[in-house]
This record gives structure tokens, sequence and C-alpha cells, in this order.
């Protein structure tokens, strides 16, 4: 275990490594996943909507960034995050969603003879893959977590059939839509690095093969139609109606990001000039629901509140929260390209007074990461793309970001009668930690009911283009990911 000297670097070196994976992610080698269903990863984590007792008078879901949990939990960097803990429900075997979920690759990694010549070298397949890939980038996470699926969207090394991301406009589709690995005629390996090949964190609104807004289950549209509300505050977002791809304010070197805000991708925005089915438009979102974390006034001159603070700028009490609210700090204060001092900075000054009335109002907090951090070697490391990163970054780590997945930190604080205080290690993963809000609220089983339909229809409700419902992967998928949209209710003192 590195010491947190080693383990925590300077916002400069940090800002380098998300910067650079970033790009990286775009030449990463495939990995190989095939048409077959895993075992399921989780064990039962609780019954049917029923189970659930308490109906929180709040509840707050904070998301952090690219942490493992051996990361943040000890760490002296971060002690308001370990006294959090300390003080929760923390579950030791958290970890972000698979995908394609809870699919088991053949084959292994891609090997590079010559990793500096890509174009030209030789390759060769590592050992077999032993477990399901992780869900990169950040995106692709974010969607696992507010809507239980990734939307079609997969790594940036996975090809997409319809994407408009591929390879080559002329090259034969070597790599199928799920990850099956690159290979030639004679079914040698043969990744190709003349472009993007996937369509993960790059979603931004100018690409015309992708239905915006997404019609399809989620939970603020579930939240909302029990009756209740919800509302996503983004930090360092300028306006309700703003879509662009990043907003950095004055003195903040990396502030919002589209992508880190999922709720965003359901607004119907009128630009989209898009009608939607009387069937779906329960699905989409208000505008209303997309906030900063201060008040602002968008540019039709509507004012909005901010996360306890009204519409003019003054504060607000915590019961003027939403039922839900989903807060996601700027990527300096996320730990994304900030440091792990800065993201406990942050909790203390904007979330310890929520836990601390949490605690006295039945009320309750839910602090986690998107994805993982350091990542395990069991599956193969790469020799090239964002695992070499990793590997000049961290030497002796030894783990794989493209195909390797550690524990994230997962944690539930509320009042002492309603969470048990302790470590709980049932593996769970952003399907349970959905599956537990809209469980207490008593939408589960009309999201799961929605989330069969959607999700088994021929036509990709995302893009036409790709594999639907009726295809033996999705088919696989939906079942898999039903069978764990089931609550942590084992973290539930009442």
């Amino acid at each position: 275990m590195p010491t947190n000297k080693t383990k925590t670097l300077s916002t400069r070196t940090e800002k380098t490594i998300n910067t650079s994976r970033r790009n990286l992610l775009k030449g990463g080698v495939a990995a190989g996943l095939i048409a077959s269903a895993g075992t399921s990863l989780l064990t039962a984590c609780g019954g049917s909507s029923a189970s659930a007792k308490w109906k929180p008078k709040k509840t707050v879901i904070v998301i952090l960034e690219n942490r493992s949990f051996k990361e943040l939990i000890g760490s002296t960097d971060m002690p308001y995050l370990n006294q959090l803990a300390a003080a929760s429900a923390l579950l030791t075997k958290s970890y972000a969603a698979p995908t394609p979920y809870n699919i088991i690759p053949t084959g292994g990694v891609p090997l590079a003879a010559d990793a500096k010549n890509l174009t030209t070298t030789a390759w060769t397949i590592g050992a077999k893959f032993i477990h399901a890939l992780p869900a990169r980038g950040s995106q692709t996470n974010y969607f696992y977590q507010f809507a239980g699926h990734n939307q079609g969207f997969v790594p940036d090394w996975f090809q997409q059939p319809g994407s408009g991301r591929l390879a080559s406009a002329a090259l034969p589709a070597y790599q199928d839509q799920y990850g099956n690995t690159l290979v030639d005629a004679n079914g040698k390996p043969a990744p190709s690095f003349k472009g993007e090949i996937g369509l993960s964190n790059e979603l931004v609104t100018s690409f015309s093969n992708v239905s915006l807004p997404f019609t399809t289950p989620n939970l603020g549209a579930a939240i909302i139609e029990q009756g209740l509300s919800f509302a996503t505050f983004s930090e360092s977002l300028p306006y309700p109606s703003y879509n662009d791809k990043a907003f950095n304010p004055t003195g903040v070197a990396d502030g919002y990001a589209r992508r880190h805000n999922p709720a965003i991708n359901w607004i119907n925005f009128s630009i989209y000039a898009k009608t939607i089915a009387s069937d779906k438009l329960r699905f989409t979102l208000p505008v209303s629901c997309n906030l900063a974390m201060t008040n602002t006034v968008d540019p039709d001159g509507t004012k909005y509140p901010g996360f306890i603070v009204d519409k003019d700028g003054k504060t607000a009490s915590f019961d003027a929260l939403p039922t839900v609210s989903l807060v996601v700090p700027n990527n300096m204060d996320n730990i994304h390209t900030g440091t792990l001092i800065a993201a406990d900075a942050w909790l203390k000054a904007n979330i310890k007074p929520y836990a601390d009335w949490a605690a006295a109002n039945d009320a309750l907090l839910i602090v986690t990461t998107d994805e993982d951090g350091f990542t395990d070697a069991s599956n193969g490391i790469a020799n090239v793309g964002t695992d070499t990163l990793i590997s000049q970054y961290y030497p002796g780590k030894g783990g794989s970001y493209m195909y390797g997945m550690d524990n994230i930190t997962t944690m539930f604080f509320g009042p002492s009668n309603r969470i048990k205080a302790g470590q709980f290690a049932t593996r769970v993963d952003h399907l349970n930690v959905l599956a537990t809000v809209l469980d207490m609220y008593g939408a589960l089983d009309k999201f799961t009911a929605d989330f069969r339909t959607v999700w088994s229809s021929a036509t990709h409700p995302i893009n036409p283009k790709w594999p639907g419902g009726t295809d033996s992967v999705r088919q696989n998928e939906l079942a898999s990911q039903l069978n764990n949209l089931k609550p942590i209710t084992e973290v539930l003192a009442a």
C-alpha cells in the first residue's frame, strides 16, 4: 500500500494524467466481449419494493471521480470523508458497472510487439479474460448510476455499429459491438488505430446519429412520476439551458463537464426541435432539473435556485431541496483533476452541513465515485493506450485501466435509527445503489417494468442502427440487469 504522499499526486501531475487519459482512450486496443451471459457479479442484495420501509425526507447523492476504495478510505488527505465513512454504512465491495453488462469476454488483451509503431506492429493475445470489462469512460458510468444502463455507449476502444466513429469507413468490421478483438481474415489480432472507434465520453449535441433527448427510464423521471421532486446540481454549470461540452469559470482550470451530468441528456432542449411520443414523454426532464450549486440566471432571464440557495442567492433551508438530488462537483473538486485534499475540503464545506442536518432530520446522504482509479491486473495489462499511461505514472502498480476493475467507495449516511454504521461486504454496483433509492420512494417496481419494456424493444431507443433488444447479447445483458436492480437493504436499520 503506497504512502499518502506517493498516492496523492500534485494538481499538475493529476491534471496531466486525466488530460492524457482522455486522449489515450481514443487509441486503446479493443477488448474481446462475446455474446455469452456471464454469471452475476452480485450476491442477493434484497427483495422487492416492499422490502424498504424508510422513505427519507430528502436524499442527496454525491458523485466523485476516478478513485479506488484503497485510495480514499484511510487516506490522511481526506479526513472529513473518512470521518463520514466511519459513521456510515460503508460498502467495501462496491463496483462500477461492467459493460456490456456482466458479459465475460473471450480471448485476452491484445499486446503489441512494438507499442511505438501500432499501425505496423504484430499482435498477440494475452491470457484468457476471467471477468467482465469495466464501463469506461466516466459518462458511461454516470449513465449506469442514473439510468441502470449504458444507453448503448461503450468505451472508446470498442467499435459501435452506427456510432459514426469507426476506425475507418473502408475498414471491415473486424470488431463487433460487444468488443470482440479486432482480427484479420485468418482470426489473427489486427487492431487499427486510424481513428476513434467508440462513442463514450465524446457524447455532445453535434452527433446527429445520437437521438437526444433520451427517452428511457431514469432516476429523475421515476421520482417525479411518484409525485416527488428531483434535480441535479452541477458545480460551475453557468445556467440550466447551457448545453455545451464544458465550462470553466474564471480562475477554474477544469470546471463543469457535460459528460459528468447524466440528467442533461433527458432534457428536450428547444434546439433539438424534437416532438416526443406521448408514451415516452414521461421519461424526459424539464430544464428546471438542471441546476448549478449557486443560483443562476438563464439567457431568457429566468432565475433558478442552487444547492441551499434560492433563485435570488439567499440561503435556503435543506427542506427546500428536491426529494432526490444528484450533486456533482466540478473537475477541480471531484478528484478528476484536483487533489484529494481539495475534494475533502469541498465536501466539508458543501456537504457536511447537509450530512449533519440529515442525521437529525430523517434524511439520507450517499457518497460514491463513478469508477475506480488503480485497477486489478487479473484480466491482463495492455502495453498500449491508457494502461501504458497508468504504468508510467504509477510504477509497480500493475493495474489495467482498460480491462481491470477495483472496488470503489460507496457509503450511506443518515440517522442512526435508519442506517447501520459499519462495513458491509456484499458485492454491489451502480445498479444496486440506483435500485435502493428508487425502492425507498416506491418507484422501483414501475422503473423495473419500464426498463424491461424499453430495453427489450427490437429498435434501440437511442440509435436505431445499434443492436436492439432482440439481439442475443442485449437479451443476456437485460436479464442480468433486471436481476441486479435490487436494493441494498442490509444497510437499513429499519
